[in-house]
């Protein structure tokens, strides 16, 4: 699994490296940069011939849709159940945030 951040950059050092796998990580974001709990990852064989093009046509834009899809109906599930501490939380904290990576239990 790609361990940088889904820009064409990483795209990019993915082929230049030679790795075998491009793939890509949706995560609850915490203070960090491309930091916190995965949620969900992916990921594909990079064939001989792929471009950063072909990568991005073939498997990241689609497969990326999908798993956006998906990250949103598990939170849309799990938040019945988190919703009441969020607002708790967020009511005791007094911070502008509601939500913040240490809230997912």
């Amino acid at each position: 699994m790609i361990s940088f951040g889904l820009t064409d950059v990483s795209v990019s050092r993915t082929l230049i490296l030679g790795d075998s796998e491009a793939g890509f990580s949706i995560f609850w974001a915490d203070d960090g940069l491309d930091t916190g709990p995965v949620l969900l990852q992916q990921a594909c064989k990079v064939e001989p011939n792929d471009t950063v093009d072909s990568l991005y046509n073939r498997f990241l834009y689609p497969e990326g849709i999908k798993a956006m899809v998906r990250s949103l109906r598990f939170f849309t599930q799990i938040s019945i159940f988190l919703l009441p501490y969020l607002i708790y939380r967020f009511s005791k904290n007094k911070t502008t945030y509601l939500f913040s990576s240490d809230c997912i239990c």
